[in-house]
């Protein structure tokens, strides 16, 4: 295969010769499938992710435009309800699965280039690195403020972002921004309550929102 291409082969039958969906010069930074395997996304480095319906016999593929800045990471929701992309914009976009023409939400307030994107297994959550900093954001509720950690360590300058993973129940976030291994607590409740405990009291509406 030469550079940019994509060959999609299928996993009942390795003998059977795959089918070509692209042939562009282009690097391909990231590829993903839905979890119901319906769904293709790639990116390239560019400001548009361009998505395949597998299931279907248009062989071109949906483009994602909107970012103002090239796509960094992207994930789908394990619902298959969300794409989310987030670029070097520092903005993140959601994009309804299935309904690729609706304008996409924003999720704003990183000051930095999107670094990584992650849902938890539940897909009530979903963590974004920006800088030193993760946001959770409330799946369910995108207009909902985001809880932020503020990671210890330096992470690198050039290129450097933090390896995230969630445990299986969604509950857990593990992140390296360097040499160690920071594990928070995903629980956005029990994220609040810790905040209010090492203020001594409770937070505003209006806190809250800022």
């Amino acid at each position: 295969t030469a550079p940019g291409d994509i060959q999609l082969w299928d996993a009942r039958d390795w003998q059977k010769a795959p089918s070509l969906l692209l042939s562009k010069e282009t690097n391909i930074l990231k590829l993903e499938f839905s979890r119901d395997g319906r769904w293709l996304v790639i990116g390239n480095g560019s400001p548009i992710a361009y998505v395949w319906d597998l299931q279907s016999t248009i062989t071109d593929p949906i483009s994602l435009v909107g970012h103002t800045g090239n796509i960094i990471d992207l994930a789908f929701s394990f619902d298959s309800r969300w794409l989310v992309t987030g670029g070097e914009d520092a903005t993140v976009r959601v994009w309804e699965i299935g309904n690729w023409h609706k304008d996409p939400d924003f999720l704003r307030g990183t000051a930095e280039s999107i670094g990584a994107l992650m849902f938890d297994p539940t897909g009530q959550r979903l963590a974004v690195s920006s800088g030193n900093t993760i946001h959770i954001w409330n799946a369910q509720d995108w207009q909902a403020p985001p809880v932020i950690l503020r990671l210890s360590g330096e992470i690198p300058q050039f290129g450097g972002r933090p390896a995230m993973s969630v445990s299986p129940d969604g509950r857990w976030l593990a992140v390296t921004p360097d040499a160690t291994t920071q594990i928070w607590d995903m629980d956005l409740d029990q994220l609040a309550a810790q905040a209010c405990r090492l203020a001594g009291r409770n937070f505003t509406q209006a806190e809250w929102a800022d």
